[in-house]
């Protein structure tokens, strides 16, 4: 067979009311030259037979089943397996526009980047897709320049109000796999780490040459309903803290990328902070302590200033820095309290808007 243009590498795991969805759109993609490798994670639902099916339908569907180990080394398994030029990665309760993949390639190819991004559509809570426009028009990074795009995707720079410029996750891109196989890049695991996503972006944009970020939406990032409750885990905390540690051995000796990561683990904190309230967890005063009490707090003082960032999360990293975990609690049930009344206020609009219609 002929070398495939792209693999696409799709981790599966207890997504069998999804899977139909986006293979539908991984298999008619304009772009035919294509393997898609479905990797079960030892999922406990239908979704083992499903790959094993569509593998018989199609001969460019590859299949691997492995011991469960999570979405970083179900990436892994698949990047063993790839065989394309370049590849791509799809969360399998996602799904893509059918043009997206040739899009991708053919601007890859033309303009000899080493990875192209897109704009991407995000499912909000009510049902409804905004779009996330994070460029207006091409843009490309070459040279020295990556690390700037490189280090807007970790954090905005201090007095800059958007916590972050880029995001970080891997699925609305296409990456040259030379290069990938070439620096031997691999994902972390998210037992480990806060997010898989970004040490592979890291080591990725570290050593690419050039960047190349289209205004084209194609990938659709689906909201499947999974509650907080459910998904909270204390271990986030300690989880983000590695995150933080391996992120400053791959930033180290690029300029200004202190600051940077001093910020996003700031804000990675407080939204784990959020995340405890909002799933109700019972012990999370003595949660927020050990937190609070953690030596790195002193550093990051000196390091990076509260009259940094804007408003509210100055005001939750300076209750952190003094330790009012009391009142840092309070005020992030406040702020859910209110987020909350705005979102059901937004619903009752748009379903009065839709009997209008």
């Amino acid at each position: 067979m002929k070398q495939p243009k792209v693999s696409i590498i799709v981790p599966c795991y207890n997504v069998e009311a999804y899977l139909p969805r986006c293979m539908d759109s991984l298999l008619g993609q304009t772009l035919k030259e294509i393997e898609i490798i479905l990797v079960d994670d030892e999922s406990p639902d239908r979704v083992p037979a499903m790959c094993d099916e569509y593998a018989r339908q199609d001969s460019r569907v590859k299949v691997v089943h492995k011991p469960n180990g999570g979405l970083g080394f179900a990436r892994n398994s698949g990047l063993d397996v790839a065989t394309g030029e370049y590849v791509a990665f799809v969360d399998s309760d996602d799904y893509v526009e059918t043009a997206m993949y040739a899009t991708l390639y053919a601007e890859a190819r033309q303009s000899g980047a080493d990875v192209v991004f897109s704009n991407f559509y995000v499912q909000n809570g009510m049902g409804k897709w905004n779009l996330a426009q994070e460029v207006a028009e091409r843009t490309e990074w070459s040279g020295d320049d990556v690390h700037q795009f490189l280090l807007d995707m970790v954090a905005c720079a201090p007095g800059i109000s958007t916590e972050r410029r880029f995001q970080m996750s891997v699925w609305h891109s296409l990456y040259d796999r030379s290069l990938i196989e070439k620096c031997a890049i691999r994902f972390h695991s998210e037992r480990e780490v806060m997010s898989e996503d970004f040490p592979f972006q890291m080591d990725f944009l570290r050593r690419a040459q050039k960047v190349v970020f289209l205004p084209e939406a194609f990938y659709h990032y689906c909201s499947n309903g999974t509650s907080l409750t459910h998904t909270f885990d204390p271990r986030k905390f300690q989880r983000s803290r590695t995150l933080y540690e391996l992120m400053g051995r791959q930033l180290e000796g690029i300029a200004d990328a202190q600051l940077r990561l001093d910020r996003f683990y700031i804000g990675y904190v407080r939204s784990r902070i959020q995340d405890m309230v909002e799933a109700g967890y019972p012990d999370g005063r003595t949660m927020l302590r050990q937190v609070m009490d953690d030596a790195l707090w002193t550093g990051l003082r000196v390091q990076f200033p509260p009259s940094c960032l804007p408003l509210y999360p100055r005001l939750v990293y300076r209750l952190i820095l003094v330790k009012y975990d009391g009142l840092l609690l309070g005020l992030m049930r406040v702020v859910l309290w209110v987020k909350s009344v705005s979102r059901r206020f937004r619903s009752a609009k748009a379903e009065r808007s839709e009997q209008v219609r």
